[in-house]
């Protein structure tokens, strides 16, 4: 599961049609093909109030340009699981998330950070389900299904 949490100014993602751009590109980055079940991509839009947003000393809601703080959690696949060295897998998912941002914030101009966490993934449940292993035939089912449903976790996945 991506969980992003997109921190921004209060005149960046104003319309509907804006969050929803956004949350497509995100969402294509993750379940392309041989991706994942789309339904794992979780996209917060978190606008901020002026004032009460800061980077470093200074408020950005007194800055020139807009600014957009992500704050990403991966949980289903981490950069160890992926088959190339760790450097490379970072190097990948940098760029992965670039492509997802560029016409959303980057091409805007705008001022944005992000940062990228890995959290244990047996710690981790979709609608009551312990989601099924990455690429399984098990994760199959669920992209075609749409939606999280019974497996037999004890089948060859």
């Amino acid at each position: 599961m991506p969980l992003w949490n997109i921190y921004h100014t209060n005149n960046v993602f104003q319309s509907q049609d804006e969050k929803d751009a956004c949350a497509k590109d995100i969402t294509d980055f993750y379940s392309g093909p041989g991706g994942m079940p789309s339904f794992y991509v979780v996209v917060n839009f978190i606008s901020m109030p002026p004032g009460s947003m800061y980077r470093g000393y200074k408020r950005v809601s007194d800055l020139d340009t807009p600014f957009v703080r992500l704050a990403i959690t991966h949980i289903h696949i981490h950069a160890k699981d992926l088959p190339m060295a760790i450097a490379e897998a970072y190097k990948r998912t940098a760029k992965g998330i670039d492509k997802a941002i560029k016409r959303s914030i980057i091409d805007k101009g705008y001022l944005f950070e992000y940062g990228v966490s890995e959290e244990p993934r047996e710690l981790w449940k979709v609608d009551g389900f312990v989601p099924p292993p990455w690429k399984s035939e098990a994760e199959k089912l669920w992209i075609k299904e749409g939606k999280a449903v019974p497996y037999d976790a004890k089948a060859k996945l």
